[in-house]
């Protein structure tokens, strides 16, 4: 039996998993994805129950991502892929792409950091200087993010990965 040579070896179906090995694909490389799971996405699949007649679907884990709009990470990458035209990406609701219920209010977060603060604020007037730190940080923490690794990223590297609560 001849055994199998590969370039690379991907372990995770996960959309980084996935874009890795489609990047090498395309330079003609041979890659060979593993996964433990019986379906692929990692993060990004769904799956299914039902109870009694009732179907009900669930969402594994992501529910928005930036950088998808011209000029972004992910447009850049899928162009670069040549399945640029294939990807469809909505724009989240400017107003608030996530209610959040209180048991004394409800607050619409919205898609704008200005707008973010301005409601915070609004809300929270006694607060202000925990917002404005709170919000420096994530923001900071944001832009971060999007550096290429091996770059300097103090904020990034020290807040990216603790909870808010730690703030």
């Amino acid at each position: 039996m001849e055994s199998e040579q590969w370039d690379a070896i991907i372990v995770g179906s996960g959309p980084g998993g996935l874009t890795t090995a489609a990047c090498l694909g395309s330079t003609g490389k041979r890659v060979l994805v593993l996964e433990q799971h019986d379906v692929a996405g990692g993060n990004t699949q769904v799956f299914r129950r039902h109870h009694g007649n009732d179907w009900y679907e669930f969402d594994v884990g992501v529910h928005y991502i930036g950088e998808c709009g011209p000029g972004g990470l992910f447009t850049t990458i899928f162009d670069g892929l040549g399945v640029g035209e294939r990807m469809q990406f909505r724009e989240l609701d400017r107003d608030g792409f996530d209610t959040l219920h209180f048991p004394d209010f409800t607050f619409r977060v919205p898609a704008s950091w200005d707008e973010y603060e301005h409601r915070l604020m609004e809300q929270f007037p006694n607060e202000r200087a925990g917002i404005n730190r709170c919000l420096r940080v994530l923001h900071t923490v944001s832009e971060e993010g999007r550096m290429i690794f091996g770059e300097d990223r103090p904020t990034y590297d020290e807040w990216a990965m603790r909870p808010l609560s730690e703030l």
